[in-house]
């Protein structure tokens, strides 16, 4: 189903079901054990890798994999003064707390990208009929995707770009094009994402870290679409009046009796204006990629002991191409993979689904040759 766009615990249930056939199927020599507890530290040696967990039991295996996922960022410090407070919902899919604002007649949303777009689907079902004050650094808002054939293949065939703004004038004069020619700029990303791998792995850390501060907030909102049938709620309340959105920065929110009250400074004017809210929603982003601002007290040990060491970019941890962990002092570890969120500075797209399904199968083919004897994964 290309066209279609099922919800998102539709897909967990799928990931189940191919887990419970791949045991179901797999050799009968090997087992899957699921530990339904929290690792707290790791020891790791030439021998093997010993992990504790929250119940207190300690786990040795040949290697480790770590598949940490996506750690919740902390609030922000603007948001610390109504942390608290029940009109603020800092997790957009809490629904609990999406449901005690559904009466309400004003909502600010901190964010415009996809969060954003899953906030509004779910109050308009049910069924708020307030408005929506939506406020984001650039003001950019995600489209809808669009069904399109990707564009030409502007990458093959010659040298990759080196650098950010090299590679920016190749898109810029391919968006020309596509525009000449009428059709649909969606084709454009399509053609760009098979080549992130090459070209982010091909830069240097100082052109990751300009592509990280200029670029990518372009970059999302680009590649990353939002899916048909929840853009249409966003449409519908734009169409109603009921939607506004702006490039701007909270500067501070204060609790008060009647709402919570929002100081804006508009980009484009520079004005500070003062707006009462009856609700708050951080729509802004909630994936802390960066490992020295973890709590996770696994996270911070981890570093601490020097096991391993975060990305030159900020982003996830080192490890080689191939996912080996990089420890403190440079040395990669034979016994200690990492694979999806924790490699996003290896790799940029390490967060989607398609990439990090690439990291599976490869690294199931690396383990397995590591040694001849079946493997457990921590």
């Amino acid at each position: 189903m290309p066209d279609s766009s099922p919800p998102r615990w539709l897909f967990g249930s799928y990931v189940q079901s191919e887990l419970t056939r791949a045991v179901r199927e797999a050799d009968p020599r090997s087992s899957l054990r699921h530990i339904k507890a929290s690792a707290v530290d790791m020891l790791t040696g030439p021998s093997g890798v010993c992990v504790g967990t929250s119940d207190g039991q300690q786990l040795l295996a040949d290697e480790a994999v770590l598949a940490t996922g996506v750690f919740q960022s902390e609030p922000s410090a603007t948001e610390a003064p109504i942390i608290n407070d029940h009109r603020y919902v800092a997790n957009p899919w809490d629904s609990a707390a999406l449901d005690r604002l559904a009466g309400s007649r004003q909502l600010l949303l901190i964010g415009s990208s996809l969060s954003m777009v899953d906030v509004v689907a779910s109050m308009e079902a049910r069924g708020f009929k307030g408005s929506y004050r939506v406020v984001s650094r650039r003001g950019q808002i995600v489209e809808p995707r669009r069904n399109t054939e990707a564009w030409r293949d502007f990458l093959a065939g010659r040298p990759l770009p080196k650098t950010t703004r090299a590679l920016l004038a190749l898109v810029k004069a391919e968006r020309r094009a596509i525009e000449a020619a009428g059709l649909d700029w969606q084709g454009l990303p399509l053609t760009i994402r098979p080549w992130i791998l090459a070209l982010w792995q091909g830069a240097t850390d100082k052109e990751r870290l300009k592509f990280a501060r200029h670029l990518r907030a372009f970059w999302d909102v680009t590649a990353h679409r939002a899916a048909p049938p929840s853009f249409e709620r966003v449409a519908l309340a734009q169409s109603q009046g009921r939607w506004a959105g702006g490039a701007g920065r909270v500067l501070a929110l204060h609790p008060e009796a009647g709402g919570i009250v929002a100081e804006i400074r508009w980009r484009d004017s520079g004005a500070v204006e003062r707006l009462r809210f009856d609700g708050v929603v951080s729509c802004r982003g909630h994936q802390e990629h960066d490992w020295r601002r973890i709590a996770d007290p696994f996270v911070q040990g981890l570093l601490e002991n020097g096991i391993v060491r975060p990305h030159a970019t900020g982003f996830g941890i080192d490890a080689t191409h191939d996912g080996q962990v990089i420890s403190g002092d440079g040395r990669t570890h034979g016994n200690l993979f990492a694979i999806g969120h924790p490699l996003r500075g290896v790799a940029w797209e390490s967060s989607s689904i398609g990439e990090q399904l690439a990291q599976a199968i490869a690294l199931a083919g690396l383990l397995v040759g590591v040694s001849p004897r079946l493997r457990t994964l921590a």
